[in-house]
């Protein structure tokens, strides 16, 4: 079959040019016809890691989409990942924004209050779609007030970085898949020497407050993003365990895990994936032996961090909602989809079928597709909500600019902060 596909890659050209473009697929957009099926996706790597692995993957499957309908004409626009969202959003002002597109982490919650992503609720119900497919922690990512505007393409959990030659040389063993905070100080405090007549060894690097509330299964906003909620007996627990880890460093610059000298930290699945793929093509360019592992868990949490999840939506002003859906439905759920994306894409399948598949073999990666489910089903999805992504920014900002020290009041600290941050969510 001919390919009627049509690519169109967005880079940086005279603003002049822009407007007449912008003017003709106006022009276009207003009169396209039920058989015209926009698509916007982005190039690069939507996980900020360093490489591309995997860049193919949607656009491998635009072309599959096309070859078995066969009564689409498909116009792909391709953004860069790092200008996705500002190109994205000139889209939409302009009200040329594709049928359907891939929806970035941090910008759901925007897209979706604003009204530009289309309820997914009567198109699940006409096709009695089964949304059971999906993790259901992977589903929430796309809600926004009860409603479902996106479904989830790729997930990203949480894990840790270990280096097994620290362990070997203080003749420790790696810690059980079900570790706990207990077990996590025991390793640091075990490993960590400092001074300057010894090699220096670090327990812990680039780990964070959030990370410490994550692992104790707490979030820090209501569902509704009306309310901090910095003061719950989970967070206070997470924020004193934090504590406790970073006075074994204050005032210490610890290195990164590159360095070798460090025990742990925390990273992606996308980031363990693409370091595994590079020293197997590099031949080892690390002069220490390392693995990856669960997130040790606190009292409350689960051996998971913060899942963080890949969308895509369909616009509310389309006029090809149903050659959208269909796609949605092909690209996020197909057999076929899922295994392209666990295998050559960075994230994981938000499809449990995909994983499915392979339980009780490795992934490619050295993890058991069983223990990856594990992770994922005990991840946490935080709300989305209009402010959410600068109230992450504001707590952030907050908790680097005044660090807690092991002589702070945990209580009163969290109480001031909650009170500042909803003052935030209000304005």
């Amino acid at each position: 079959m001919k390919n009627k596909t049509k690519w169109i890659i967005f880079t940086v050209i005279p603003v002049a040019v822009v407007l007449l473009l912008a003017a003709g697929t106006l022009l276009l957009y207003s009169g396209r016809s039920s058989h015209r099926l926009r698509i916007c996706i982005f190039s690069g790597n939507p996980w900020g890691t360093s490489a591309s692995v995997g860049d193919h993957v949607y656009t491998d499957l635009i072309s599959q989409f096309e070859m078995q309908q066969g009564k689409y004409t498909i116009e792909v626009s391709v953004y860069p990942v790092g200008d996705y969202s500002e190109l994205l959003a000139q889209d939409i002002l302009k009200g040329i924004e594709a049928d359907v597109f891939m929806i970035l982490p941090g910008d759901f919650a925007v897209l979706a209050s604003v009204g530009i992503l289309a309820d997914l609720k009567p198109l699940i119900k006409e096709s009695s779609f089964d949304l059971s497919v999906f993790y259901d922690n992977a589903l929430k990512a796309g809600q926004y007030r009860n409603n479902q505007y996106a479904l989830p393409l790729e997930l990203n959990p949480a894990l840790m970085l270990m280096n097994l030659s620290i362990l070997e040389s203080f003749g420790l063993f790696p810690p059980d898949l079900s570790w706990n905070w207990a077990d996590f100080s025991y390793y640091i405090q075990n490993v960590t020497t400092i001074g300057n007549d010894i090699p220096c060894y670090y327990g812990i690097s680039n780990w964070t407050w959030f990370d410490a509330v994550y692992s104790n299964q707490q979030t820090l906003f209501s569902e509704s993003g009306d309310q901090a909620l910095c003061t719950e007996e989970g967070v206070v627990e997470a924020t004193r365990y934090y504590q406790e880890i970073c006075s074994l460093y204050e005032g210490v610059m610890v290195p990164d895990f590159d360095s070798g000298e460090v025990l742990f930290s925390p990273c992606t699945y996308a980031s363990y994936k693409t370091n595994a793929y590079f020293e197997d093509k590099l031949s080892n360019p690390r002069d220490f032996k390392w693995t990856a592992t669960t997130i040790p868990r606190g009292p409350r949490g689960n051996n998971a961090g913060e899942l963080k999840v890949l969308l895509m939506g369909i616009s509310s002003r389309s006029r090809n909602k149903q050659g959208a859906w269909e796609f949605l439905q092909f690209v996020s759920a197909g057999s076929g989809s899922s295994r392209k994306i666990l295998l050559e894409s960075q994230g994981l399948p938000a499809n449990r079928n995909g994983l499915a598949e392979y339980m009780g073999t490795s992934s490619g990666e050295g993890f058991d597709a069983r223990l990856l489910e594990t992770i994922i089903n005990g991840s946490v999805v935080t709300p989305r909500f209009k402010k959410h992504t600068s109230a992450l920014e504001f707590l952030s900002d907050t908790i680097l600019n005044e660090q807690i020290h092991l002589e702070t009041d945990i209580s009163d600290y969290l109480k001031n902060l909650n009170d500042a941050i909803d003052i935030f969510l209000k304005e």
